[in-house]
């Protein structure tokens, strides 16, 4: 009989213990931005972490977040290149829901100054300094590797500067558009084609050389 008793008991007190934890968690929901040219724009993969625990998150590409988190918890944004923010959940709050719009500073610090030298130190400078080779030779080798049949061999796998690939992809775009809901002509219909293709025939372009 008290064995049974003590089970209803343990049984009773399981759910209001588990009840009065889950009232002590509050969904803590959001979106991180940074400022860019007075635009607000998402920061995705921000670091949301609960200071003294392993809990957390990151934000996702539109900056959002959520986490659930209990009163008294200290989160911490964290993002590589800006200040880190720090907030407070209170321990007196009575909603079960925050959501919380967070922008981050950029973090500017600067590094010491560095010089460097192609010697290994001013002892050498003189010994180096009389035994540089400034002959035309090394002129004609510089001449060389910038020549253009040299960079046209090279170009192709040189990989192209950002600028070069946004005016790429902004023309890719522009193309797409004009054409958007209508197929896009082909070459072989051209005209102008046509006649460029005639004029290499009679020139004899697609003919094979002989070796």
């Amino acid at each position: 009989m008290k064995l049974a008793l003590a089970c209803c008991l343990l049984g009773l007190i399981g759910p209001i213990k588990l009840a009065a934890q889950d009232q002590s968690l509050i969904q803590f929901s959001g979106r991180v931005f940074s400022e860019y040219k007075q635009a607000l724009l998402p920061l995705p993969y921000v670091g949301v972490g609960i200071l003294r625990s392993r809990r957390g998150g990151f934000t996702d590409e539109k900056g959002f977040f959520s986490i659930a988190v209990q009163r008294g918890d200290t989160i911490q944004f964290n993002y590589v290149g800006y200040k880190k923010v720090l907030r407070s959940i209170p321990v007196d709050f009575e909603e079960n829901q925050i959501y919380l719009e967070l922008i981050l500073q950029p973090d500017t610090f600067q590094l010491e100054r560095a010089i460097v030298f192609p010697i290994p130190s001013k002892q050498h400078f003189k010994q180096e300094f009389l035994e540089m080779d400034v002959s035309d030779k090394l002129k004609e080798i510089a001449q060389k590797n910038i020549a253009s049949d040299v960079l046209a061999k090279i170009e192709p796998g040189v990989p192209s500067d950002p600028r070069a690939h946004m005016s790429l992809y902004m023309a890719q775009e522009a193309q797409k558009a004009y054409y958007d809901g209508q197929f896009q002509p082909q070459k072989i219909f051209s005209p102008i084609a046509w006649i460029e293709f005639f004029k290499a025939l009679k020139r004899g372009d697609f003919k094979k050389k002989k070796k």
